[in-house]
């Protein structure tokens, strides 16, 4: 039998078995509720939106724009939030193309579980796309490699944050 290098990630295991959520109904609540067992990085907050980033990330600089508002559907906003929801997701796909340069940006809503949504409470996800992202691990071992941790992503959409104060794009 060949030998085989395995990736361990034990700290997920009580997210895909759902544990973690019966101690916390909703992970984005918990977070804006300032709850400090959850672990987060919120990039940006002000009274409608936060803006944090992805903790189990698909690329470095992806990133959430979550309703301060528990909602689970997007019919749920008014006219007046959803312009401002996607008006705060624009800026922050301008955010992570200042901060990491990709060259594309994938902008999505995963609305309901059979939909691929695991957090019931509306987000958008931003993920910065590069070419030749998918190397050795992704394409043979069928696993994902991150170049940058949490806190280096954060670090570097630091500087960037005046974006969110500005009136135009």
């Amino acid at each position: 039998m060949p030998f085989r290098d395995y990736i361990a990630a034990p700290h997920k295991l009580a997210y895909i078995e759902g544990k973690d959520r019966h101690e916390i109904p909703c992970i984005f609540c918990a977070i804006i509720e300032g709850n400090p067992k959850v672990k987060t990085k919120i990039v940006y907050r002000d009274e409608e939106f936060m803006v944090i980033l992805n903790m189990f990330p698909f690329n470095p600089g992806h990133i959430m724009v979550v309703p301060i508002r528990h909602t689970i559907k997007l019919s749920e906003l008014s006219r007046a939030e959803v312009n401002a929801f996607f008006w705060m997701g624009a800026k922050t796909v301008r955010l992570v193309e200042t901060a990491f340069n990709p060259t594309g940006v994938n902008i999505g809503l995963n609305i309901g579980s059979a939909a691929g949504a695991s957090i019931e409470h509306l987000h958008l996800h931003i993920v910065p796309r590069y070419p030749r992202e998918l190397g050795f691990m992704e394409t043979t071992a069928d696993t994902r490699t991150l170049v940058m941790d949490a806190e280096t992503t954060y670090q570097r959409l630091r500087p960037h944050l005046k974006i969110f104060k500005e009136e135009a794009l």
